[in-house]
């Protein structure tokens, strides 16, 4: 099993580069990879975000690592705030989005699967989004 992950560190990804965000793939260090599980770690500097997306077949689970790791989902509408060491699952074909608390600076641990990544992004509304923005500052 450690000749199996150690080289799946090593090799190229085992398949096409999946569409994310631009601003994001330099934030992200694949730390292991097969073609149904992929252990990533995401730093996001203060005022960067995930936007809202969802995954075909894959679940994410986030663990945080510093700062605090704000994972919001949508149907149903959650929201995680991760510590240092807390965790949370967002199933398949669940949207959702990651930020830093406040729009601070987070780093966080995802292990992506069971299940081929892929990274399917929410049309941008920007009424929407400023509705969402205004429930969760009434909710808190």
């Amino acid at each position: 099993m450690a000749d199996c992950l150690n080289d799946c560190m090593r090799r190229p990804s085992l398949r096409p580069e999946p569409a994310e965000p631009d601003g994001l793939l330099d934030k992200r260090e694949i730390i292991a990879e097969t073609p149904d599980l992929r252990m990533v770690q995401l730093t996001l500097s203060p005022g960067e975000t995930v936007p809202w997306h969802w995954h075909s077949d894959a679940s994410d689970y986030y663990i945080g690592l510093e700062g605090i790791t704000v994972v919001e989902t949508r149907a149903p509408r959650q929201r995680f705030e991760l510590a240092a060491g807390q965790t949370c699952r967002v199933p398949p074909k669940q949207a959702h989005h990651v930020s830093g608390k406040d729009g601070g600076y987070c780093k966080v641990a995802i292990l992506q699967g069971v299940g081929r990544y892929d990274f399917n992004p929410l049309p941008q509304n920007p009424l929407i989004d400023r509705l969402e923005s205004m429930i969760a500052a009434k909710s808190r």
